[in-house]
């Protein structure tokens, strides 16, 4: 039998191969020896050997159902025997004084030694090298990380943060004990419980997804608060190995700043091109329908007894719809109110020409606003009047509310109608303005929320960065 083992291991075959035939001999030894010389044929060296060669190189349910067989197989016998319900094969007396098996037992004792050690050996020697590589790999890995030139941090499974590079602490400005864990760093770089709470859980659903897929999208981070106390957007792109993930933060800020004056110079493009118009109609149209409306009156005043007077009458209210659509017209592409008396009464002033006529009430609260901004206050204004029209357009509601609200952090712009809501992924897909609406505001370093559903009326929830609305 160890002549067979030996020979099998020696040649250059399959691991797979070579163990289940180790097991087959192993398993054919104990039950032979059980069977013929009960506890006098080396049984128990046997097991030692099953037991040692399973945990090594079997999974560990198997090498329990093995271990546990052969021992209840021993014990049966060894019960079995005891109780003569059973008799050796070999008697006890003449296998106690045999010579032969006292020089087998004590060769296969030195075997049992020979061959436990050997697996120990090749074991611990796997797995130094196994500690060794990965060591050498942590630190290759390390090594890398802290000498890349952007921020680079690693989290695990449990968002604990494991590492972060020289760059990382040099741009958020953190020690490595101000930020243990993810949510020690999302809370600094979003102290605003609503904004943190928002983007935690936005998060928290992306990291469990990519963990459970091993790959993830890049995430945007958009003004976040670094603790220079500098407004940064980042994007951040995961690399997911096992339960971590490598996080590398790319730099936007300078793109956003770029596409914000790209964006500014549109809208001031925008906002004298409205200016342009308004002008042409109020000094071309306006007077000649304020022409055209005297010349009726008068022409009204002189006419014979048989002219129509419900044609006149039929002329001068054409001619007053008129000159008051114009006025209308003027007032939303280039309102003068905006610019001589700022947002609130400019909002007001627009509540004031269109409530009479859509038979909407309106509620219009806004406390001590101060944007110093045009531009910012122009697209506040446009996106306020696309939302107004579109709620008169397509919603039928009977209640408009605006509250307008800023504080030495933010400004807050609440929008809601009671009308009859809409599905905002479906209204998304097809359009309706809301694209232009988060476009406008994102350009100008807000963001968006809308509150939605069918039935349920419509909120929008615009948020402005104080920094962004003084300038």
């Amino acid at each position: 039998m160890g002549f067979v083992t030996i020979t099998i291991f020696s040649k250059k075959i399959r691991l797979t191969i070579k163990k289940n035939v180790l097991l087959f001999i192993l398993v054919y030894g104990i039950l032979s020896s059980i069977y013929s010389f009960g506890i006098f044929g080396g049984a128990e060296f046997f097991m030692i050997l099953i037991f040692g060669l399973s945990t090594f190189y079997y999974s560990k349910w198997f090498a329990i159902c093995i271990n546990v067989s052969v021992v209840l197989f021993y014990l049966t016998f060894m019960i079995l025997y005891t109780n003569e319900v059973l008799i050796y094969t070999v008697s006890p007396i003449e296998s106690a004084s045999n010579g032969i098996i006292w020089l087998s037992d004590l060769l296969l004792t030195f075997i049992t030694i020979g061959i436990g050690g050997y697996a120990l050996n090749k074991t611990f020697l796997a797995y130094s090298q196994q500690v060794k590589e990965k060591i050498e790999n942590s630190k290759d890995m390390h090594h890398t990380i802290e000498n890349l030139p952007i921020p680079v941090g690693i989290v695990n499974r449990n968002k604990e943060i494991v590492l972060v590079n020289k760059q990382f602490n040099k741009y958020f400005g953190y020690k490595d004990k101000d930020i243990l864990t993810f949510n020690d760093w999302l809370l600094k770089v979003y102290p605003n419980p609503i904004e943190h709470n928002r983007k935690k859980e936005e998060i928290e659903l992306l990291m469990k997804k990519g963990f459970e897929e091993q790959q993830a999208d890049p995430i945007e981070y958009p003004n976040l608060l670094t603790n220079h106390n500098k407004l940064r957007s980042l994007e951040v792109h995961h690399t997911i190995i096992g339960d971590m993930a490598i996080c590398a933060f790319i730099d936007l800020t300078e793109r956003k700043r770029q596409k914000r004056l790209l964006v500014e110079t549109m809208m001031q493009a925008e906002k004298k091109e409205n200016a342009r118009i308004a002008r042409e109609l109020h000094d071309g149209i306006g007077p000649l329908l304020s022409t055209a409306k005297i010349y009726a009156h008068s022409v009204g005043n002189s006419c014979v007894c048989n002219m129509n007077d419900e044609r006149l009458e039929r002329l001068n209210y054409l001619l007053d719809n008129s000159i008051l659509e114009i006025r209308n017209i003027i007032n939303n592409i280039g309102p003068q109110i905006l610019e001589q008396y700022g947002l609130s009464k400019a909002i007001q002033s627009f509540i004031d020409h269109i409530q009479p006529v859509s038979n909407i009430h309106f509620e219009f609260n806004s406390g001590s606003i101060n944007v110093t901004s045009g531009l910012i206050e122009f697209a506040i204004y446009r996106t306020l009047i696309e939302l107004i029209n579109n709620s008169i357009k397509y919603a039928t509601p009977k209640v408009i509310s605006i509250n307008m609200m800023q504080s030495s952090k933010k400004f807050k712009l609440r929008y809601k109608d009671d009308g009859i809501g809409f599905d905002y992924k479906k209204v998304w897909a097809k359009g309706f303005g809301l694209e232009n609406i988060n476009s406008r505001i994102e350009n100008i370093g807000g963001n968006v929320t809308y509150t939605t559903s069918i039935g349920n009326g419509v909120c929008v929830d615009i948020l402005i960065p104080q920094k962004s609305i003084v300038v």
